[in-house]
Formats: C-alpha cells, structure tokens, sequence
C-alpha cells in the first residue's frame, strides 16, 4: 500500500480502477516516487519512474495511458502499459528537462496531451502508440510576458484545454491548442491554482490559493457553459486539487490547512454541478480524519470513486491517501 508521504499529485482512470499518485518530498534530493495502483486504489506500487517532485500526472480514460510530470526534474514521462513502464518524453527545442513544470492533462484516449511550465510555454502535441509525443508550442493567443502557470486540463476530446495561473491568467482553446483566448468572464481577483474540464468541454471549475499569491481564493469558481459566465460558491481557502465527475454534475476540491489561509482544510463537495458545496465527512473506521493538509483529489468518471490525499511540499509535512467508495473513506497507508 502507498505509504504515509508528503503528497502532492492525484489521478485516475475513468473507472477508477488505476490511479496515479505522486510525492514531493523535499527532506532529500528528489526522492519522492511515483506510485501506480491498478485495483482501484486498493494497494499502491512504487513505479519504475525516477524520483523527482511529482507535481502533475493524468490517465487517459481506459487506464493504458499515465503522463506525470516533475517539478525542476528529470521533465516529463509517459506509460502506455498502466504504469509498468515509464519513458522520458523528449520536451520542445528551448524546454529542458528541469523545467518548472505544474501540471499536465491528456485526452480520453490518450492520444492528445497539454502541459504548462511556470513562467514558460504552453505545450501541446500528440502522442503516439509507442508513447512517442510530437510537441507543437502554442503562443497564439497567450500572454507575451512570463506567466505563473499552474494547471491545465481539457475536455475527453483534447479540443477544449484551459490553462490558469497565478498571474492571474485564465485561458481557453476550443481548437486542441492551436489558438488561445482570455476568459474574460473569470474574476481577476482570484490567484488561480487548479481548474477541472468535463468531458465535453462545458463546465470549467476553477480556484485558488495564496502560493505564489497574494490571498487566498473566496471560494470556488464554475462555468456551466463552457467559460461564458462564472459563480461562486464553496468557501474561501487555500485550493490544492479539483476533481469531476465526466458530465460536470459532481465536483470536490480540496483546501489545504494554510497559515495563510482563514482556517483548517478540508474536502469540498459539490453534487449539484458546482452550485452549491458542502464540506464532505472524512473519517475512518467512524472515527473522524484529523488530516487538515488536503492536497489532492481525484474521482472516477460516475463520480462512484475518490481518492483524496494529504501533505505539504513547502514543510515536508506528511499525510494520507484516502479512498472512498460511496461515504466509506478507507484508509491506505
């Protein structure tokens, strides 16, 4: 089972059935693994990946296909076995491979895949059966100036792609890449951390946090037709990870216990697409969690599956990976 870490990263099939999991542990010299289950998050294995600060991963929709990413690593590797082997992708002219990568998203089937770096490029390109990927660098429509890019995801078709940062910077493309606008309807209040796209493109979630900010977010932003227009709901905090459901109608968000942020963690859910959250009861054998360092979460494509995980990068603090089916949190560590 995956051991009690610093973790960072959460993904998974659209079944549920193989999830990746990724540390940051910065105690040592990138030694935090990349871990892989295939049962549903019932035991975790250590990958054959390098270790590295894991800070993003993705799984296409059958489980075949795992893209992670490090943080200053050894840059980006992909699977196309479920995660018995890794390959190093060899990254754009100009983009080396200790990039400050942050996050990173691939198509159902895998075959298209998107990535940000901090204050560089966005990439996008296509991957082939060997796991072999073929990068075009996207500029038409971004920002000319350095921007703080922190997540990025796309529709099951790869056709829609939304890329947030911290700058604050909130961008669209309907055309798998090629072509970027600014989504004007997202407040510039907001320092943006983490976004989800559903399967076809329409609901956006995104929001915030104080790293690498100045305040935290005020709550959880949601589009519901495709970045027109946004509410809020859900509370103010430090958000570290977004999950949802394929057709958009679950959301949950984790919120990590920041000392720069108003209170304790915790795991919001949403089963009304996004208009309204509620904190979601974490315990364990009836006995409630005492994690408040949320920073992960992860859910099938019915929403029947979630994983959420604890831990904190910047104090090497150390936490759980959590799996419920239902409202039955199992604890695996």
């Amino acid at each position: 089972n995956a051991p009690t870490d610093v973790w960072h990263s959460l993904s998974s099939s659209t079944d549920g059935q193989v999830m990746v999991a990724g540390q940051a542990d910065l105690r040592g010299t990138d030694t935090s693994p990349l871990f892989v289950s295939r049962d549903g998050g019932v035991t975790f294995t250590e990958s054959a990946a390098p270790t590295g600060i894991w800070i993003a991963s993705d799984v296409s929709g059958d489980g075949n296909r795992i893209a992670a990413v490090q943080f200053q690593g050894a840059g980006m590797y992909i699977s196309v076995d479920r995660g018995q082997n890794f390959v190093q992708v060899t990254l754009p002219a100009g983009v080396p491979n200790n990039s400050q990568f942050e996050g990173v998203t691939l198509s159902e089937d895998g075959t298209r895949i998107a990535a940000v770096v901090m204050n560089g490029p966005v990439l996008v390109g296509t991957v082939d059966a060997a796991g072999a990927v073929s990068w075009r660098t996207t500029t038409a429509g971004l920002p000319a100036t350095a921007t703080s890019w922190r997540s990025i995801d796309s529709s099951a078709d790869g056709q829609t792609l939304v890329a947030v940062g911290q700058t604050p910077a909130a961008f669209i493309s309907r055309d798998g890449g090629a072509t970027w606008t600014s989504l004007t309807a997202a407040p510039v209040t907001q320092n943006w951390y983490r976004v989800k796209v559903s399967a076809n493109g329409q609901t956006i979630a995104m929001a915030g946090n104080s790293f690498g900010g100045s305040n935290a977010a005020d709550g959880i932003y949601v589009s519901k037709d495709g970045g027109a227009t946004f509410t809020q709901a859900g509370v103010a905090g430090d958000y570290s990870g977004i999950a949802m459901s394929s057709d958009g109608g679950v959301i949950a968000a984790t919120v990590s216990n920041d000392n720069a942020g108003p209170g304790l963690g915790s795991v919001q859910l949403s089963r009304d697409g996004g208009t309204t959250f509620a904190p979601l009861a974490v315990t364990i054998g009836g006995v409630a969690s005492t994690e408040t360092q949320w920073r992960s979460v992860t859910m099938s494509g019915d929403a029947s599956r979630m994983a959420v995980a604890a831990g904190r990068f910047d104090s090497n603090t150390t936490g759980q990976i959590l799996l419920t089916t239902g409202s039955r949190p199992i604890k695996h560590n």
